[in-house]
């Protein structure tokens, strides 16, 4: 698909009309009030557009577009631009690729296979033109910090509590969510042992995989705990493995161990929407600055069940976040 488009110098070039004014032909056209010619005269619409359009209204039928038609309608491409107005106003901005991702989550929950999109997922040239058609969203650089800038200082925290303090306001400590995830790893430190001189490739048997497995850890303001959720680095979630666990505990499985969109997903609909949905007054739930928490069906939930989504500070986590400063 091509990004300019040129429109080909003919016979059509000499009408300039509104949609008004093709809605009025069309309609003078059909009660008889005005011939094809007429209506072409009077209204500057091409006859033969007025035609098409004639005849497809009679059998109920809309018009396409000349050229490439869109891959969304308007409800659907509005509730793309809401979801990255959501995500502006929680002070986590999407970057193109973000949104990229979110789009083929959105094609994936809707079980819609999109033929132009690889792997349903858009590139640049949808990109583009999705900005263009909505001019109420840009793109703008974010400043690059230096490294010494990030580093966490009092300003920073005091700018991140003060704004919490706002955020929270009117929210009962049983209405706030603060969850976080923390990894497990099997695999021991080597360790030095004593072997025949000249053995080149000293080894000793142990039980472990080097396999990492990651658990979500969820609590409330008022100190009430939720069963934790235990991502396994794995492609299949077998039995055994979801034997022995704490009463309610979920379990699931990433090919790299960690917390995905996905398996987020999960846990916020099986662990914390529950608890959330239902509690009069004011929400939120509190968590770090990853684009693996938030989903297109994460962003809609919180949307519907007026759920606030808090994002903790980046680089700040180990002073910032409740669960790593007094749990973890």
């Amino acid at each position: 698909m091509v990004r300019t488009y040129k429109k080909l110098i003919g016979r059509t070039q000499k009408f300039k009309y509104s949609e008004a004014a093709l809605q009025n032909a069309v309609q003078a056209v059909i009660t008889g009030r005005k011939t094809l010619r007429k209506a072409e005269e009077q209204y500057g619409v091409p006859r033969n557009t007025i035609s098409v359009h004639v005849n497809a209204k009679k059998k109920g039928e809309v018009v396409r577009k000349i050229g490439g038609q869109p891959v969304y309608d308007k409800t659907q491409e509005h509730l793309l631009v809401e979801a990255v107005m959501m995500c502006a106003e929680w002070g986590f901005p999407l970057q193109t690729s973000d949104l990229k991702d979110l789009v083929q989550d959105f094609n994936n929950r809707k079980g819609v296979t999109v033929k132009c999109f690889k792997d349903n997922r858009p590139g640049n040239d949808w990109m583009y033109g999705f900005l263009r058609r909505h001019p109420e969203i840009t793109q703008r650089l974010a400043g690059n910090i230096k490294r010494k800038r990030a580093e966490v200082n009092e300003e920073t925290i005091n700018q991140y509590f003060d704004n919490l303090t706002t955020s929270i306001e009117g929210i009962p400590p049983e209405n706030l969510v603060n969850f976080d995830e923390t990894n497990f790893c099997d695999d021991p430190e080597s360790a030095k042992v004593l072997v025949k001189r000249g053995c080149r490739h000293p080894e000793r048997v142990i039980d472990v995989s080097k396999s990492a497995t990651s658990v979500m850890i969820a609590v409330t303001g008022s100190g009430k705990m939720f069963p934790p959720f235990v991502v396994y680095k794995s492609k299949y979630l077998y039995p055994t493995w979801i034997e022995g666990g704490p009463e309610g505990t979920r379990f699931s499985c990433t090919k790299s161990g960690w917390f995905e969109m996905n398996s987020f997903e999960e846990f916020f609909i099986k662990i914390i929407l529950p608890y959330l949905k239902d509690k009069p007054g004011k929400k939120a739930i509190m968590g770090d600055n990853l684009a693996s928490h938030l989903s297109y069906l994460v962003i809609s939930l919180c949307a519907q069940h007026g759920i606030l989504f808090i994002l903790l500070p980046p680089n700040a986590t180990h002073i910032c976040q409740p669960l790593d400063v007094s749990f973890f």
